[in-house]
This record gives structure tokens, C-alpha cells and sequence, in this order.
């Protein structure tokens, strides 16, 4: 037996569902939110190209060819109004939310009208079209809010109607400034000197050029000039760019300067060089060129002219070449000691190092590589902090150039040169897996090595896989171990003796030499070595 006065409440509930169906289909049918003026090029008198100077130096200028509308009063009905329209569009997971919520809904309604309505129902079914009202009456309202909510926060749509039926000229718009300038790549730009063409630049997709005068100023007049006068022409545009005096004198320099400097490349005189950088004290590339032709007999000058140009271009993509010439150099002569900057520098990596801020010690190594660029043990440290961060492209370009710039008996170069077969190996540039040349214990790998100008050994720690026993304990590459519980090691073998001598899973404590500091490492012996 029903009661209709219920299902009349029920009914408009049914109908409050429905509307926030509407509304979410609303959100998908947004109105337009404002109306904008466009220029349509396509019926603009288009056929002006300007030339802009967009900057000068020593050397010449940079332009920038651009494509610009005719004179206003040439112009008309070149405005399009455009109807734009925002509209938040429902993705997938808003719809499926949206529809789920409305079955929910459905289903509530449902039960209540059955457990209100229909009488002798067995008290188990009772209970489940009670519960089933319970839960879904506010889980498919939820929905349905929740795919409303999520829906606003994805980026609308924007969509442009034109409207051809309304046009306006630019004099109807009131505007009084130029249409904004197109950059174009109209091919390339001629550059005369005084009147006669000396060469042809090609202009980028931006349609900018750079116009280098300097070669041509040079070669064109033996002496400075009073002034002269470069004439760009591109397309039907044209631009003037006279040159004072003073400016002409600056070009004329640097041209003399950079003819100056060809020469010393090419015939290795070194007085030229001198003079070109006389010439023009800001051409840095002097230093090179310097540094290439004494480097063949006078190491330490080259490396002294190396060192400036790094700090005068500390990102010069040429920074790891210069690097390997240094070391090159630096092996050719006695060892070099750091520079008072790069030595604090090198003692604030230290301490850092300490403290486990890799990314500060990097930052720190990196100045002093360029400060001192001969002091192989920075690349070396470099190379381990780097190898820590996952840099791992640059850890073996580093370690390279700590194997190129180590002297023979470097207590690192044996962990150097395995870290570089293995990281060349990891990263897919050599198809041989690294040979393992020591001895495996507590999971890094150890051997025994000489000491310099000595007939004892040490055992070193050679390779430290991440996340095995040794790195959780502590341990780093280039460790020395010197003894097991108080009791001094030399040799692989009387370590070996003595952890024999520990039961499994007994707490020994490892000496180990890092530097010059000594540290305690505690591990446990897991098995028998």
C-alpha cells in the first residue's frame, strides 16, 4: 500500500537532483564572457618590413627585421570583433563522478519510496532499503558536488566566434598607436660600408641579425676613420647607422685587434699577441691564443693565462677543455699549491663534506677547479660528490680528468680508474662490465695498496655501492683501514684473521684514515670473509 503525500515529497527530491544535473551541463555550455578587437592581417596593407637596431658593441650591431602595417589612414576595416567564450569543461573522472552521483541519488529515492510506501516488507529487507538510503542520499550528492568542484579547478576553454557582420577601421577604434610589429624571416640582410656592400647576414626565426664590422672595418682602412656610415637594406626597408669618430675608432680597434690575434694563432708569435691585447684590453680570447703558444715551453705562464680567462668566463662552455690543458700543463712541472681563495674555498668543502651538504660542497669544489684549475684532488672530490647527487654524466667527466691530471703514485687513481670503467659501463659507453680488482667486504670493495716512496701496504676502499652494508655504515671511497678494534692492520689478510676470529653478528669497530682525520666506524660481522 503506498502513501502518496510521501511520494509527493520524494518526487521534488527527485527534481533537486535533476536541477544540479542541469547545472553541471551548464558549466560544460558557458556563456561568452566579452567581446575583443582583432586585426586581421588578412585585410591590412602589409607590405612595409623595417629595420630596428637592437644593439651595438665593439664589434658591430644587432638588428631585427619586423613586418608592420601601412599608415592609419591607408587602413580600413582592419578590426575583427571576436565573441570569446571560457567554458569549463568535464573530463572524464568529473563525468563518471557526476553520473554516479546521480544514480546514487536515484537508488536513495528509490528505497525510501519502497521502504515508505510498500507495507509487509520482511524486516531484513527493511533494514537494507533503510541503510541503502542511509549511505547513498549523501554519497551521490556528494558526488555530484565534488565533480562540480573539480571541474572549476581545470583550465577553461577558450574559444573565438568572429563576427563578420561588425567591422571597424582604425580610425572608428580611436587608437592612436601603431600596430604591434611582427618579427618575420625575410631572408637576408645586406650591409654596406659607405656605401659599398661588403657582406650578407642571414636573420633568424625572430628576425634578428648580428652584424659583425669589425674584419671589415679593418680591412677597408689602414687608418682609423674620421667617421663612416653602414647602410642595412632589407627587403624594401633601409637603416642608416652612421658612426662617430669615437665609434669608429673602438670598431677600427677591435678589427685590428682580431687581425692581430689571427696572426699570432697562425705564424705562433707571441709579441703579436701582446699587442693585440694592448690594442684592446677586453679581448679575452688573447689568453688563449697566449696560453696555446707559450704552453709548448713555458708550462706555468700557459697555466697562469688559462686561469685568468676562467675567471673572466667562468661559464664558458669551453670550461672542461681549458681544465684538461691545465692539468696537462700542470704535470710538466713541480707541483702547484692552491691560491689563497681556492684554499678557503677548499677547507669550507671540507668542512661541509663532514656536515653531508653535498650540493654546498659541489658549489664550493666547482670554484676551486676554476680558481686553481691544477689541483687534481678538487676534480677527484668533485667526481665523489657528484657520483653522490646521481650526477653520474658529470661524475665520470670529472673523473677523467682526475685520472688525466694524476701524478703516478696518487694514493686515489686506482679508485679513480675503477669509478671510470664502471660509471662508463652504467652509462651505456662501454660494453664491458668492470672487472672487480678487490676484495669484497661488508659489501665495498677493498684492496691492498703501496705506499708512496714505501714497501708497506694499506688496505683501500675502492668502491662503495649505494645502499649496501658499508655506505649505511659510513664508509666512503678512498678509505684507509687501519685497524679493527684498537688492533693496527696493514694487509687484507690480517683483516681478513681477525673478523674470522668474531662470531656472526658481533658489533667490531673499524679505524679508518679519511684525510687526515681518524674515525670509528662500528659494523657487524654478518659472515665469515
Amino acid at each position: 500500500m503506498f502513501h502518496f503525500r510521501k511520494l509527493a515529497g520524494w518526487l521534488c527530491l527527485t527534481a533537486t537532483g535533476a536541477l544540479i544535473g542541469c547545472s553541471v551541463t551548464r558549466v560544460e555550455n558557458g556563456p561568452p564572457v566579452r567581446q575583443e578587437l582583432r586585426l586581421d592581417m588578412t585585410r591590412t596593407r602589409v607590405g612595409s618590413v623595417r629595420l630596428v637596431r637592437v644593439g651595438s658593441g665593439p664589434e658591430g650591431l644587432d638588428v631585427r627585421c619586423e613586418r608592420v602595417a601601412a599608415a592609419p589612414e591607408q587602413v580600413a576595416d582592419v578590426f575583427q570583433p571576436v565573441e570569446v567564450t571560457k567554458r569549463w569543461k568535464m573530463g572524464g573522472l568529473q563525468r563518471a563522478m557526476r553520473d554516479l552521483g546521480i544514480l546514487g541519488l536515484v537508488v536513495a529515492v528509490a528505497s525510501k519510496l519502497i521502504a515508505d510506501n510498500v507495507t509487509d516488507l520482511p524486516e531484513d529487507t527493511q533494514r537494507t532499503l533503510d541503510r541503502t538510503y542511509k549511505y547513498s542520499l549523501p554519497a551521490g550528492a556528494g558526488l555530484i558536488g565534488l565533480s562540480i568542484a573539480t571541474t572549476f579547478l581545470r583550465r577553461p576553454e577558450r574559444t573565438e566566434k568572429p563576427l563578420p557582420e561588425k567591422r571597424s577601421s582604425w580610425r572608428d577604434t580611436g587608437r592612436d598607436v601603431p600596430i604591434e610589429p611582427t618579427p618575420i624571416s625575410p631572408g637576408p640582410v645586406r650591409v654596406a660600408l659607405d656605401g659599398v656592400e661588403i657582406q650578407q647576414v642571414e636573420t633568424d626565426l625572430t628576425g634578428q641579425a648580428r652584424v659583425v664590422l669589425a674584419p671589415a672595418v679593418f680591412r677597408r682602412y689602414k687608418e682609423a676613420p674620421e667617421s663612416f656610415r653602414v647602410t642595412l637594406t632589407c627587403q624594401d626597408a633601409t637603416l642608416e647607422v652612421p658612426y662617430s669618430a669615437a665609434e669608429a675608432r673602438a670598431v677600427w680597434t677591435r678589427g685590428a685587434a682580431l687581425a692581430l690575434l689571427s696572426e699570432a694563432r697562425a705564424t705562433g708569435d707571441e709579441s703579436k699577441v701582446t699587442a693585440a691585447r694592448e690594442m684592446d684590453p677586453t679581448l679575452d680570447e688573447a689568453l688563449l691564443v697566449y696560453a696555446d703558444i707559450v704552453g709548448k715551453d713555458r708550462p706555468v705562464p700557459a697555466i697562469t693565462a688559462y686561469t685568468d680567462y676562467l675567471n673572466l668566463h667562468p661559464t664558458t662552455p669551453e670550461l672542461r677543455n681549458i681544465q684538461r690543458r691545465v692539468l696537462a700543463l700542470a704535470l710538466r712541472t713541480e707541483p702547484l699549491p692552491l691560491t689563497p681563495e681556492a684554499e678557503n674555498h677548499w677547507r669550507v668543502a671540507q668542512v661541509r663534506m663532514q656536515a653531508g651538504a653535498y650540493e654546498e660542497v659541489a658549489g664550493e669544489l666547482e670554484l676551486v677547479t676554476r680558481m686553481s684549475p691544477w689541483w687534481v684532488d678538487a676534480y677527484y672530490q668533485l667526481a665523489r660528490v657528484y657520483e653522490q647527487l646521481g650526477r653520474k654524466q658529470d661524475a665520470l667527466t670529472l673523473y677523467e680528468l682526475a685520472v688525466a691530471g694524476a701524478r703516478q703514485g696518487t694514493e686515489w687513481l686506482e679508485a679513480a680508474k675503477a669509478a671510470t670503467i664502471r660509471l662508463r659501463y652504467e652509462l651505456g659507453r662501454s660494453p664491458t662490465a668492470p672487472a672487480t680488482s678487490g676484495t669484497l667486504l661488508f659489501g665495498m670493495e677493498v684492496a691492498e695498496r703501496p705506499l708512496p716512496n714505501s714497501d708497506k701496504t694499506v688496505v683501500t676502499v675502492l668502491r662503495v655501492p649505494s645502499g649496501s652494508k658499508a655506505a649505511r655504515a659510513g664508509f666512503r671511497e678512498g678509505d684507509v683501514l687501519v685497524g679493527i678494534d684498537g688492533q693496527p692492520v696493514g694487509k687484507l689478510a690480517d683483516v681478513q684473521a681477525m673478523l674470522r676470529k668474531r662470531p656472526p653478528g658481533a658489533l667490531v669497530q673499524v679505524e679508518v684514515l679519511r684525510g687526515e682525520n681518524r674515525l670509528l666506524i662500528p659494523v657487524t660481522v654478518e659472515t665469515t670473509p
